[in-house]
């Protein structure tokens, strides 16, 4: 087998493990929601609230997870209804709402992130802290490559930062 043959069957296999890997981790996320009774969107907002106290702009939300910013219109909405967070007019920008998080949303925030730890550290056993780094690293370079296809094609819209810590 030719070098080049080599290089674009392990490019192939390593993408097709990384997308594996992702649609896995997705629908262990989506199953620890589910047993939240939260939907992914809703509980990745109370968990971004719940850790930094407010929430940035809905565009610049829509932006870090990487998803319209209607679907974070709809999950505010659905927290606030559900209780978890509550939302105030701004006294400096009547334009925009103010989102804070409730009791209720810190407790099930909790709980959540009890949930997620957990599963991180599963997912990981069995790894040195130095593999760990390797591969945040090795997704760095990757998503650096993406993001500068996109750039040269126009079609950036994504701003959140690499995948580092």
């Amino acid at each position: 087998m030719e070098q080049t043959d080599i290089r674009e069957s392990l490019i192939h296999d390593s993408l097709h493990a990384l997308i594996h890997v992702a649609r896995m981790h997705h629908r262990n996320i989506d199953r620890i929601g589910q047993e939240a009774d939260m939907n992914r969107s809703p509980c990745m907002l109370l968990m971004q609230l719940n850790r930094f106290g407010e929430l940035p702009s809905q565009r610049e939300l829509a932006d870090h997870f990487d998803i319209s910013p209607a679907c974070i219109a709809r999950s505010l909405k659905s927290l606030v209804s559900s209780g978890f967070v509550a939302r105030n007019g701004s006294s400096e920008d009547m334009r925009r709402n103010q989102v804070q998080i409730t009791e209720k949303g810190r407790a099930q925030a909790q709980i959540i992130r009890e949930s997620f730890h957990a599963f991180d550290q599963t997912i990981f056993d069995g790894m040195t802290n130095e593999e760990i780094e390797t591969l945040r690293n090795l997704l760095n370079k990757i998503e650096r490559n993406i993001r500068a296809v996109e750039e040269k094609n126009g079609c950036a819209h994504h701003t959140k930062g690499s995948v580092e810590p």
